[in-house]
């Protein structure tokens, strides 16, 4: 059953690994996000614990301190404390507008991935109906060659044809097979990429699917070239990579400012001690210690000395700014090169175009011309002959720069992400 570009799109976009993986990365860009964007939060934390002491007996002294009295004592506490930073000079802000671009980064990479995919299908469908149309010219060409070869051998039979000249229609009719057989391989062979990427064992195409290429592309050279240096994917890439690197630099440069938080703390203790020498502290010389302590403090922390850490830093983030800023540029000058170039090739290729459809409305009409030549004995099989070949190599060099038109026309739709 013929499937359209779009519902193969979809079965081949599940399939692809980079695909998969191109969303793993969104998942990790947008989880450093959320770690980011948790660091101006409260951090709140609890402490518990239980200490168990045992102090033996020291004989020798004549009189000990409750210190040194045997004893066994069970300690057991409770605590909470709170931190929560302040103010930070822009650092924070900076470095969560980062980690934002890199998301952004990182769902333009998805869709790149999305085109790549994209791409790749609809140039195996392009190549997979150019295939299949030469293939079905071949089989024409082969049934035109062999009722010429059949006429030929009736011509040479009724005594009016030489034997070379059926000798020759055979050579041309054998040629045409194989000429069959290579096309049938080049169709097959587009077929079987097209089944890899769509994971079907036998992917039809719609004949439909390239008047879709055709009813979209722009007219206007300069203004698609203007349209895809503003919404190409890969320049769309590397402007976000320019912000992300400036944001970086921005947090760099404030990473040696103070920096102000605030903490409160509050914990309880009881602890039970035994002493065995005792027994005046209650009728089990067994004492209760109870505490409790709260606390409030707000910190300043100034970075003082880093051993260079910082100017190292900073140039590295600069380094990165200019590195990204280069990227942005030098896509932009091969992608506005490509589309000359792609551009240029569909108008020469239109021109030759036009001139092989002329010689073949010449050669059909000379066709028809000679056929009745023939009839009237004026011309030989040989010349109608010839006339047939011309004719199948103009059908083929139109097919041929049929689909070198329609291969540039979707680079440029690509280019312009308006597929």
């Amino acid at each position: 059953m013929a499937q359209s570009l779009s519902e193969l799109y979809e079965r081949a976009l599940a399939r692809s690994e980079s695909y998969l993986s191109a969303q793993v990365e969104v998942r990790q860009a947008r989880a450093n996000l959320r770690i980011r964007a948790g660091q101006a939060w409260p951090t709140v934390s609890a402490t518990i614990g239980a200490n168990f002491t045992a102090q033996p007996r020291i004989d020798g002294l004549l009189d000990r301190s409750p210190d040194q009295s045997p004893s066994l004592s069970l300690d057991r506490s409770l605590g909470l404390s709170v931190h929560q930073p302040l103010f930070q000079f822009g650092r924070h802000d900076a470095e969560l507008k980062r980690d934002e671009l890199l998301v952004q980064v990182a769902w333009l990479r998805l869709a790149k991935t999305q085109g790549i995919v994209q791409r790749e299908l609809a140039l195996a469908y392009l190549s997979a109906n150019a295939g299949a149309a030469l293939m079905e010219a071949q089989d024409a060409q082969a049934e035109s060659l062999l009722a010429l070869l059949r006429q030929t051998r009736e011509r040479f039979d009724a005594g009016y044809s030489p034997m070379n000249a059926v000798l020759a229609a055979e050579v041309d009719y054998r040629q045409s097979l194989i000429n069959m057989t290579k096309a049938r391989q080049r169709a097959s062979q587009a077929q079987r990429r097209l089944n890899r990427l769509t994971y079907l064992p036998d992917t039809q195409v719609l004949e439909g699917e390239i008047a879709h290429i055709d009813a979209h592309f722009p007219r206007d050279r300069d203004e698609a070239i203007l349209f895809a240096l503003e919404n190409n994917i890969d320049v769309l890439i590397a402007r976000t990579r320019v912000r992300a690197a400036r944001a970086g630099l921005w947090a760099t440069a404030r990473s040696n400012l103070p920096s102000l938080s605030w903490s409160a703390s509050h914990s309880r203790s009881i602890g039970n001690t035994q002493m065995f020498d005792r027994p005046h502290l209650n009728d089990n010389g067994i004492s209760d210690i109870r505490r409790q302590n709260s606390g409030f403090g707000v910190q300043v922390s100034i970075p003082i000395f880093q051993g260079g850490i910082q100017r190292e830093q900073r140039a590295n983030a600069q380094d990165q700014v200019s590195m990204a800023l280069r990227d942005l540029n030098l896509t932009r000058e091969n992608l506005q090169a490509d589309l000359f170039e792609q551009w240029a090739t569909i108008e020469q290729e239109q021109e030759i175009l036009v001139q092989w459809r002329q010689l073949i409305a010449l050669e059909e009409q000379k066709l028809s011309n000679a056929e009745t030549l023939l009839d009237q004995g004026y011309l030989t099989l040989d010349e109608i002959q010839s006339a047939y070949l011309r004719l199948h190599q103009l059908q083929n060099e139109v097919l041929t720069t049929q689909h070198a038109i329609h291969i540039a026309q979707f680079e440029i739709l690509a280019a312009m992400g308006v597929l």
